[in-house]
């Protein structure tokens, strides 16, 4: 999971994603209400995650899923980590 510093950050991230045929099997971009919101902060984040989120408010929270072989997931994540962070990515779980 990525933290984006907005939504058009996020759709640019996503649209980054598809275009270089990743093809996750799950994307999941978060708008900065849902991101922000008490449920989504205390139930389904880690505490240290919460804790970047809270640093910079108005963020987005992006998840993606890679299926298929170990070696062919750690892979995509990689390149997803890899080539959005130069721009506006923060991991949020350590690979």
């Amino acid at each position: 999971s990525f933290l984006l510093p907005d939504l058009d950050n996020g759709f640019e991230a996503m649209r980054k994603i598809m275009q270089e045929d990743l093809n996750p099997c799950l994307a999941r971009l978060y708008d900065p209400i849902e991101t922000n919101s008490q449920l989504f902060k205390y139930h389904l984040v880690t505490p240290s995650s919460r804790k970047k989120m809270e640093n910079q408010p108005g963020s987005c929270y992006l998840i993606l899923g890679f299926d298929g072989k170990g070696e062919l997931v750690d892979l995509l994540h990689k390149w997803a980590h890899d080539n959005l962070h130069w721009r506006w990515l923060e991991n949020l779980v350590a690979a």
